[in-house]
């Protein structure tokens, strides 16, 4: 079984909006903050950027509801394109988004639904929404 998940909750810090071909891509970089103390007691900060990809309806949608500074979850899987630049073989890693929901802050009323939007992986393919909720078991 091959599996390649990933489930990133962040705020989003840059967001662009194009056509491919007549297939909406937006692309998002996400960011995960991590807060720690490190050995002396010293609060620390650490903070890793996901560069996100999301196509077709799933595309629209999160374009035209979240904003930069807005948080997210998103789910999907690790893609990793290598190229050549000056002589260096460079490794780029993407997370190509299947998913995503709103999450719910401490202040926001706890009886709001969540939503779960499912996309096709392939560009120009259709996206598909099911509720978060319905589970098979």
């Amino acid at each position: 079984i091959k599996m390649n998940i990933i489930v990133v909750t962040g705020r989003i810090g840059q967001k662009e909006r194009k056509d491919i071909n007549g297939t909406a891509l937006c692309k998002l970089s996400v960011a995960d903050t991590k807060k720690y103390k490190d050995k002396q007691g010293n609060k620390q900060e650490r903070t890793n950027w996901f560069q996100v990809s999301y196509w077709g309806n799933a595309a629209e949608t999160v374009d035209r509801y979240f904003n930069v500074g807005d948080p997210i979850t998103i789910t999907g899987e690790m893609e990793s394109r290598q190229f050549e630049q000056d002589g260096k073989k460079i490794t780029f890693w993407e997370l190509k988004a299947t998913g995503f929901d709103f999450p719910l802050s401490p202040a926001k009323d706890k009886g709001e639904a969540k939503q779960d939007v499912k996309q096709d992986t392939q560009p120009g393919h259709e996206a598909q929404t099911e509720p978060a909720n319905d589970l098979p078991f």
